[in-house]
């Protein structure tokens, strides 16, 4: 049975190393998604990272228990990132004014196409930072401790060190900013707005290339332009004439632009050169090896599953764990991948997310469960609002024989 995060503190605080090594493994990547959601820079997040990890393991002797144990290291993290220098992005200057205007900038004419996962998640997350940027620190951190890591009032107070009904007031002052601006902007929230996420792909391509001449030595900025090149180059051949939804082993090859996925390709191999990985990077390399792959059935799941594994350490997302379980799925076969399934229903971020149960009913589907397939796909169903994903989904419901 695996230790507690508090049983693995109070052996470090005794002066255990391994521990110590394992208190560390425990903490980067919950103290590197705090720092990048305050920083946004890549290289700013992992420098402040580092320095926290620093603080936490050298003042371990001054922590007493009178809180969880990852409420203190998130309130050493949360006062070290409120002092920090400013950071590269943040200099710039973001409010919801100028971000707003850029948005509404960038939106292509182009008639709405289905959703692609990976292009689409990168956007809104880029949104969300955005967003972010354009609170002050105080407002922004507290979004992030309140709304973000979803800590209560009682937590959310002791990490930032002040009391719950400030902690609250705070938090529903920047709740308030940001559904304002959101009621004002985004589509997916006001049908009025205008600016969809697949009208912001090719802005978002002009901004990566724009980020990489800014910092041409930074392995992300390779990693996130090669990400959106790659899955940019199959645009075409994501429908049939008719508009018809297709999969990655129906879609025409031949047709995908090759010179992105060339580009995007280049830029794979210098991004993953000199150390560690970072998230970009490992997502740009999974999508170059089903964009480089002959065809569907030569593509190479074994090792689009091991640089899952090395995603998931470096972004532990569960959207990442589910698009790890179709490879699973592909690697040891569907019960695998289905037990691995319902293990992150449990978790419960990916409530409303319609590609869970979507994923859920093919893997049932292909496992002859077809009662439950069908009752997972009428759940990714009206979850979904693109017409060509719920025309798709109505198909492999229509095509099952519930009673079998």
């Amino acid at each position: 049975m695996s230790a507690t995060v508090e049983e693995v503190a109070e052996r470090a605080r005794r002066g255990e190393s391994a521990a110590l090594d394992e208190l560390i493994r425990t903490l980067q990547p919950r103290m590197y998604g705090l720092a990048l959601r305050m920083l946004w820079h890549p290289e700013d997040a992992k420098d402040a990272t580092q320095e926290i990890l620093l603080r936490i393991v050298t003042h371990l002797a001054t922590f007493r228990g009178k809180s969880r144990f990852l409420t203190w290291a998130y309130r050493v993290g949360a006062n070290h990132l409120l002092t920090w220098r400013k950071g590269r992005i943040e200099g710039q200057g973001f409010t919801f004014e100028s971000f707003g205007k850029d948005l509404q900038e960038g939106l292509e004419e182009k008639s709405p196409r289905p959703d692609d996962m990976v292009l689409f998640q990168e956007i809104r997350v880029g949104c969300t930072l955005g967003m972010l940027l354009c609170l002050d620190r105080i407002r922004r951190i507290t979004y992030i401790v309140g709304e973000i890591l979803e800590s209560d009032s009682k937590d959310g107070a002791s990490i930032l060190g002040v009391r719950r009904e400030t902690f609250r007031k705070r938090l529903e002052r920047s709740r308030q900013e940001i559904v304002r601006f959101m009621q004002k902007r985004c589509g997916l929230v006001n049908s009025n707005n205008g600016c969809r996420c697949h009208r912001r792909v090719q802005r978002a391509l002009e901004l990566a290339r724009m980020l990489l001449g800014l910092m041409p030595d930074e392995r992300e900025a390779r990693g996130l332009l090669a990400l959106l090149l790659v899955n940019d180059a199959r645009r075409a051949t994501r429908t049939d004439t008719n508009g018809r939804l297709l999969l990655l082993e129906e879609q025409d090859r031949s047709a995908w632009d090759r010179a992105k996925i060339e580009e995007g390709h280049t830029l794979i191999v210098d991004a993953l050169r000199g150390g560690r990985p970072g998230r970009f990077a490992l997502q740009a390399a999974i999508a170059g090896l089903h964009a480089t792959a002959p065809s569907y059935a030569e593509t190479d799941w074994v090792q689009i599953l091991t640089l899952y594994d090395e995603l998931l350490a470096v972004w532990p997302s569960p959207v990442v764990a589910l698009n790890r379980a179709i490879a699973l799925a592909m690697v040891r076969g569907p019960k695998v991948a289905l037990a691995e399934i319902e293990t992150l229903e449990l978790d419960g971020r990916l409530a409303g997310y319609h590609y869970a149960p979507a994923t859920k009913a093919d893997l049932l589907r292909r496992l002859g469960r077809n009662a439950e397939a069908a009752t997972a796909y009428r759940s990714a169903i009206a979850l979904t609002d693109n017409a060509a994903e719920r025309e798709f989904l109505s198909t492999r419901l229509g095509s099952l024989n519930p009673g079998s």
